[in-house]
């Protein structure tokens, strides 16, 4: 069945250009084309999108090849002039954009560079989160932090340049401040922390909780089972103290001592071997530190391995180095799905709350995950 054509309101290119014979040989036809589809497009330019002339059209009128007037077009095309609808019709943009579907709303997630440059779940987390608010009719505009020195008023600007309704603030970035976030509610901004439950704080907005302390109490348990009466902690950040006494407390709870080590993974294997006798186990309770660590000397991380029980316990960590060779951990995290899902449902019901915790996440321990059966993980 033939294709209908679309109807226009351009006149005819004929009694556009009455005295048309042709461009001079001795120019580039390509070049001349182009500029005079730009001057037609800015006079007839109007507040809606209309339909354009067909490519044979435009080839047939100028007496120019196909692939001339497809250059033509493309150049136009990118500068915003026209809008070409494959195997349908090309389109005269309007003054007035026109998107092709209607969009619920634009959401922001500020992200910090060096968290999902190291955490696969962090990765795994914002693709779920882009694809289920896309699904639902959303925007998901990802906007993206290098450095942790930026001055409220840089962060405040940065966010309100992108036009954003919702903002989700994962995990209580570094550079999250009161300010920031009472500037972008003063803004009309509507906002929601995912923050961690053992770490105390309120906010001026719609809360998540994860809640890390039951899972490590199973693990606690586990190791107390498995015979292991020491836990070294290698260098936790600042942002992560909390998170380590929540450890500590649990492994206390069991009898089980826990210190903090300062320095680099070689001390750290090095202490652990002291003491032969004492089943130890090794703990990186901050994920960014913990990148950092077992990525600058893998090899002493390989015989940690060997030598000591050792557990992730901030989700998994990506590690080139052992793409191909044994990695077995513990490992406690919060399932991307769990949170990606909730969130997104939580903005389609469109009654998010000013303040007030909507909902807690609850970390999982998984004991002696296999790596090499689990590479969606690491």
């Amino acid at each position: 069945m033939p294709r209908k054509p679309p109807s226009r309101t351009l006149p005819a290119l004929a009694e556009l250009y009455p005295d048309f014979s042709g461009f001079p040989p001795s120019h580039s036809h390509q070049e001349l084309l182009c500029e005079t589809l730009r001057t037609l497009v800015k006079k007839r330019q109007r507040k809606d999108s209309q339909a354009f002339y067909s490519l044979r059209e435009i080839s047939r009128f100028f007496n120019v090849s196909l692939r001339t007037a497809a250059i033509a077009y493309e150049q136009l095309e990118h500068e915003g002039l026209l809008r070409r609808i494959r195997g349908t019709q090309t389109l005269l943009t309007g003054k007035r954009v026109s998107p092709q579907k209607a969009v619920r709303a634009v959401v922001g997630i500020p992200i910090w560079l060096q968290t999902v440059l190291g955490s696969p779940y962090a990765w795994a987390l914002y693709m779920e989160i882009e694809e289920l608010l896309r699904k639902n009719g959303f925007v998901a505009n990802f906007i993206f932090f290098r450095e942790t020195n930026n001055s409220a008023e840089e962060i405040v600007d940065r966010l309100l340049s992108h036009h954003l309704d919702y903002i989700v603030w994962y995990a209580s970035p570094r550079f999250l401040s009161p300010q920031v976030l009472l500037s972008m509610k003063d803004r009309g901004v509507q906002q929601m922390v995912v923050h961690s439950k053992e770490k105390p704080g309120s906010f001026p907005c719609a809360t998540y909780l994860q809640d890390w302390q039951t899972a490590y109490e199973q693990m606690a348990v586990c190791w107390q089972e498995q015979g292991v009466r020491r836990v070294l902690i290698p260098k936790p950040s600042d942002a992560a103290q909390w998170g380590t006494r929540c450890l500590m407390r649990a492994l206390s709870s069991e009898e089980i001592a826990s210190e903090i080590t300062t320095g680099n993974l070689a001390q750290v294997l090095k202490e652990v071997r002291r003491r032969p006798r004492e089943k130890t186990a090794v703990a990186f309770t901050s994920l960014e530190e913990a990148h950092a660590l077992c990525n600058e000397d893998p090899i002493s991380m390989e015989a940690l391995l060997d030598t000591a029980l050792v557990a992730f316990c901030r989700g998994p960590l990506r590690l080139p180095y052992f793409q191909n060779k044994p990695l077995v951990v513990d490992l406690v995290g919060i399932p991307p799905s769990l949170r990606a899902r909730r969130i997104v449902e939580d903005l389609c019901s469109g009654e998010i709350p000013q303040s007030g915790v909507l909902h807690t996440f609850s970390a999982e321990y998984h004991p002696q995950i296999d790596a090499s059966s689990h590479q969606e993980l690491f």
